[in-house]
């Protein structure tokens, strides 16, 4: 493995992954969400959402997609974990909001 193209994990003990594996990963999850998505629509992303007491830069979210759409991704982790979808787990918080805001957009209908 090249390190000089090689993303970090948010687990010091896993190795490091390369672009096109975290690209795969968020494929993965995105298919992973499809029919969870299909079924509940925006419910899926009302139990995601951030407590409105919390303050925008706490709780584990980063990234601006999850700030704009005041999801909790220390929640979405905590829901992956319980689903038993551990691998997600390695992907950052850019990542898991891109993921999420595009099941939102593809598999939600619309909201107009």
């Amino acid at each position: 493995m090249d390190p000089a193209t090689a993303v970090p994990t948010t687990s010091p003990s896993e190795p490091q992954r390369q672009p096109n594996q975290a690209a795969r990963l968020r494929a993965r999850l995105l298919e992973f969400l499809k029919f969870r998505v299909l079924a509940a629509q925006e419910h899926f992303f009302a139990d995601l959402e951030r407590d409105s007491d919390l303050p925008l830069d706490g709780g584990g979210s980063a990234g601006p997609n999850a700030r704009e759409a005041g999801l909790d991704l220390t929640r979405f982790r905590r829901w992956l974990r319980e689903a038993g979808w551990i691998e997600a787990l390695a992907l950052d918080d850019g990542d898991l909001a891109q993921v999420l805001e595009q099941a939102r957009a593809l598999y939600t209908e619309d909201r107009a």
